[in-house]
This record gives C-alpha cells, structure tokens and sequence, in this order.
C-alpha cells in the first residue's frame, strides 16, 4: 500500500522496501522515471532511528545500483543530489555495518555517477564536525583520486587538495592519516607539485606531509 511508505511506524517503512527490493527485476523501467523520488524517500529513511530499516534503504540502494550498471544507466544530477549528501552522512554513522555498507555502495556508485560529481559531493561532506564522517569522506577521495587521477578533484585539483591539507593538523588521528594518505594520492601523479596544491602549510603539517610521502609515495602515471 502507498501508505506504508509514509507511515509512522518503522515496521511499515520496512515492508515498504521489501516491496521495492522484490520489484527491481521487473519494474526497473518504472523505477527509472520515478528515481529521483524513489531516492529522495529511500534517504529519508536514513533519519530513522531503526537500524533494520536503515540496513533495508542500504540494501536497496546496492539492489539499484546493481540493476542500473547492468542497463548501462547514468544518474542524472538531479538523481544523484537526491541522496548524495544524506549517504555521505552515513559514512560517520557510529554503527560499523552501516559504515561498511555504505563503503561498498561508493565502490559500486562509480559505475553510475561521474566522479568528478561524486568527489564535488564529497568535499561538501568535509563541512562538518564529525570525525568518523570527515575520515569516511577523505577515505573515498583518496579512492576517486587513485581510480582517476588528480582530474576528478573538484571544483579543481588546487582548491580541492586545499581543502584536504586543512585537515593533516586535524586532532583526531585518523583524520589526519586520511588527509595526508589522500595527499600522497595526488602525489603519486604530479609528484612535487602536490606541495603547491596543499596551498600554506605550518612547518609541522609540512613535515608530517612529506615523511608520509617518503613513506607511502609511489609515483604512478595517469590513468
């Protein structure tokens, strides 16, 4: 019933997507006219304080996706910013399972949404005070960057790796190995010039930063 998808009752929510996963195989063409919508509600559910549900909307997201890859489909923007910033809010959930479901949706989203677009979401995700999420986010665009080189840093590689280098004097420790490892991403594909990208650094930032590079740096070439 349509009301189950606008009920009170997590219980209903959860039936909800049952019904959603179950018609995936051979709905998918009406799936599609209706995405944005599918995925502004499925996002919504993020907000609920059940865990099963939640675990469920994840679970129909990687179903989507999957089905999606196989039809050779591309979101289209407006699909992408119905959920993109809700799922990266998940990536500093407190709960493990949520965080690794929500990892592996990232693994499977590059095959639907370009990553220039993926990694502009991305970075709006840093905007906050949670160090899980800040971690999570930096995490995947170390991913994107290696996956693609230093051209899907949006809004540009410069402004892009700025914004990354803000956080190696972050406080909490992984925070900071997820920005210098991002860091030494870059640096694997225009090596010295990676310095200039990070715009002013402290002295102590900067010789966090190259250590970790002399450490971890393997210069690759572009993909």
């Amino acid at each position: 019933s349509l009301l189950n998808y606008f009920h009170a009752d997590f219980k209903q929510h959860n039936e909800a997507l049952k019904i959603l996963i179950t018609i995936i195989p051979t709905h998918l063409p009406e799936i599609k006219q209706s995405l944005d919508l599918l995925l502004k509600w499925v996002s919504l559910r993020f907000f609920d304080t059940n865990t099963s549900v939640l675990l469920s909307a994840l679970d129909w997201l990687s179903k989507c996706f999957t089905a999606l890859r196989e039809d050779d489909y591309i979101l289209l923007e407006q699909e992408g910013s119905a959920f993109m910033p809700y799922l990266i809010i998940k990536l500093g959930d407190s709960k493990e399972p949520v965080r690794k479901s929500v990892q592996a949706l990232f693994n499977e989203l590059c095959y639907i949404y370009p990553a220039s677009r993926t990694f502009h979401h991305l970075s709006e995700g840093l905007k906050v005070k949670n160090s899980r999420q800040r971690t999570g986010v930096l995490e995947q665009e170390t991913k994107l960057i290696l996956e693609n080189g230093i051209e899907v840093c949006q809004p540009s590689p410069k402004k892009a790796f700025e914004l990354v280098a803000s956080f190696i004097g972050d406080k909490d420790n992984s925070v900071r190995m997820a920005a210098l490892n991002c860091c030494v991403a870059g640096w694997n594909y225009i090596g010295e010039n990676i310095k200039k990208m990070c715009g002013t650094l402290n002295d102590k930032d900067m010789g966090m930063l190259e250590e970790r590079i002399k450490r971890g740096g393997k210069r690759i070439a572009s993909p």
